[in-house]
């Protein structure tokens, strides 16, 4: 099985993730997601990006939240720890349905960028540290490299827990 893709919104619906929640930031954008993070955000900042630039803001903050309802900014309050119950929270509040996709579809976890599939040639990784040299992609924006590494598994797991969820909700 590859990497999720989120249909009804993946396109559409980009997020401001709080300066808390920096692993559900990047697993956001490991699902194809275009998250703005950033570690030091500022909440008036981050209500100021998040109107300007259309992206729902997730946040842990109950005081932020509810400023975000007072400036009509759309919003997702996490309230647990666990980032797959998170995920599948923000997937079931967005009404995202599921479809499999292939990993190009992902971004960047380090810096939201956009990445390409990267030719063999140009590597920097040796082929003892990928699982198959051949699928191997490259950010665009800070060149930072990627492949199906053992975390994959862990996604797949994550992934996983989200499609039976979401299944769950329609039955």
């Amino acid at each position: 099985m590859g990497l999720l893709g989120w249909v009804k919104y993946s396109k559409e619906t980009r997020f401001q993730v709080d300066g808390m929640l920096g692993s559900l930031a990047r697993k956001l954008r490991i699902f194809g997601f275009d998250t703005a993070y950033q570690s030091d955000s500022v909440d008036d900042e981050l209500l100021k990006t998040s109107k300007k630039e259309h992206r729902v803001l997730v946040t842990s903050d109950r005081e932020l939240y509810g400023r975000t309802r007072k400036h009509d900014i759309e919003s997702i309050l996490i309230t647990d720890t666990i980032d797959e119950t998170n995920l599948l929270f923000i997937f079931k509040s967005l009404d995202l349905e599921y479809t499999e996709l292939s990993p190009v579809f992902s971004r960047c976890s380090r810096c939201n960028g956009s990445l390409e599939r990267a030719d063999d040639a140009g590597m920097t990784v040796s082929s003892e540290q990928m699982r198959d040299p051949r699928i191997v992609f490259r950010c665009v924006k800070c060149q930072k490299t990627y492949w199906e590494g053992s975390h994959w598994r862990k996604l797949r797991k994550t992934a996983e827990i989200i499609r039976l969820g979401l299944e769950h909700d329609k039955t």
